[in-house]
This record gives C-alpha cells, structure tokens and sequence, in this order.
C-alpha cells in the first residue's frame, strides 16, 4: 500500500501511518486518504478534479469500487452542510440495531449510570452463556463509544472492568445505558468549519474512587471546529496520593494527545495554534506550570 500511494505521489503520515497526504504545488489543494485495512477514504480541500483524477490511479493499481461521495464510513455516517461548513457523525442505524438485539424499546432515561451505583464484583462464577450474553452488549455498547458517543464512554470502562465476571446487576446496568441510549439516539457530532476555533482539550479526574484498588480515573477529550475529535475515560496506571496529583496525571497524559494531534495536523499541512488545555484543579495547573 504504501509503495503504491508513493508512486501516486501521496506522502506518508510519520505521526499516523493509516494516514497519506497529497499536495499539488499548482492548485494548492491537499488531498487526504485514510486507510483502514481494505477501506480507504479519499478527500479534498479544493474541489473535485484532482480528488477524482487520484481515484481513479489508485483503481487501477487495487482491485475495488468507487462509492461515490462518502456518506458512511467503518459504520459511522457522515452527512454535510455544504452551506453553513459543518459536517456530521452519527452511528444512529448501528444504534437502532443494538436496541433491537437487546430487545430495548421503552422506559427511556437521561443518565448513562445508576445513580450512586456501585460496581461490586462478583463472589460466585458466572455461567458462560451468561458470559458470553454479557460481553455481547458491552462489545456493542462499545463500538458504538469508539466511534461517535463520547458521552457513555465512562460508564463503558465500568462495565468493561466487570467483563472477567459478571453477574446480573451489571447487566442491569447495560441495560440501563441502552435507555440512556434510546432516550438520545439523535445525538451527533458536529464540526463547524466556520468557527476557526482552535484546538483546545479539558481534563478531569475521578480520585480515588476504586475502592478495591484505590486507583483513579482519568477523563478528557479534545475538540476542533467545535466538535469533539479524541475522548478517553480510564483508570490511572498508579495510585495518586491525592487529588492535585491524580489530576496532574490527567493532564500530563492530555498534553501528550494534543502534542499528537497538533504534529499530525502540521504534517498534513494545517497551521495549528497552540493548543488550549484547561484543568480544576489549582494545585495540578501550578506543577503544570
């Protein structure tokens, strides 16, 4: 693949190698392709002509189809506002299927956890049909955070630590997120490309609220254009001795992302500002400092 995309005359990404970048000096358009196993997505910052022209030489070097304009992509549908330059990320068909397998149609809710739930483990083996019913709605529930739904992405890293074994008040609360889930099932992203907003992150942790472990739990996610690019919600590798220093944790694992984004985005071509990174805690912003 990439001995190909280089002879096409495409430049590979050093900050992500899915990633290759074509830019012609006449024109000054850039044209992006993102490659995804046997998925590739072609696109363009001028028009059409060069976009299509790179198309069709990578055809006739690969044995596929041409789907047109890209309404889909790895599940995830994309719409435009050519208008107003906003662009939209839904996996509402893929969620529609989820409720139904889970057979997930009423009593919808407004939060994604039970309030002041907590997580306890189970004593007793669970039994392996059970198991492997409970894996199922956390791997769907999951695919679906990956890909456009930041908002459920801690409540998926608590079920997800029940995997080894469950029981059926974890389930419960699958399923509970699934209501959460039908209640908000037009939610989207949004990119405005009129904002030229910069690239800014917030951050935030959870201390010391695994009480077995006493780890905690690191949040953030960055944004551009006004819509939400990155999001992660995890427990902390090491035991933070306190709030200021969970939280530094946070940001430091922050910064790294956005050292990232801001590289990959200047690689392709992109003139990107400094990036904002904002954080709760005075003590944490001070040693930041």
């Amino acid at each position: 693949m990439t001995k190909s995309m280089l002879a096409l005359g495409f430049k590979r990404c050093k900050s992500n190698a899915s990633v290759y970048y074509y830019h012609d000096k006449k024109t000054k358009a850039l044209v992006i392709a993102i490659v995804y196993v046997d998925n590739v997505c072609f696109m363009s910052t001028k028009g059409s002509l060069l976009l299509n022209e790179l198309k069709q030489k990578f055809m006739a070097r690969w044995e596929c189809c041409d789907l047109g304009k890209t309404t889909e992509f790895l599940g995830m549908y994309i719409s435009c506002d050519c208008k107003n330059q906003k662009i939209f990320i839904d996996q509402c068909k893929y969620l529609e299927k989820v409720l139904v397998r889970f057979n997930v149609a009423t009593n919808p809710t407004h939060t994604p956890l039970l309030s002041k739930f907590s997580f306890k483990p189970n004593e007793k083996q669970c039994d392996p049909k059970f198991y492997q019913k409970y894996q199922q709605l956390v791997g769907s529930l999951m695919y679906l955070m990956i890909g456009s739904r930041p908002d459920i992405g801690f409540a998926i890293v608590k079920l997800a630590q029940q995997m080894a074994n469950p029981f059926n008040n974890h389930y419960r609360v699958g399923l509970h997120l699934c209501r959460y889930l039908l209640a908000t099932h037009r939610y989207r992203l949004v990119y405005n490309g009129l904002s030229n907003k910069l690239l800014v992150a917030y951050s935030d942790s959870d201390w010391d609220q695994d009480h077995k472990h006493r780890k905690s739990t690191t949040g953030y996610f960055t944004m551009l254009a006004q819509g939400i690019t990155f999001w992660l919600s995890r427990k902390q590798k090491s035991v933070a001795l306190s709030s200021t220093e969970a939280e530094y944790m946070v940001l430091s694992d922050c910064s790294r992302q956005l050292v990232w984004i801001s590289n990959l985005l200047s690689e392709i071509g992109f003139d990107i500002s400094v990036p904002h990174l904002y954080g709760d805690n005075l003590g944490s912003l001070f040693w930041s400092t």
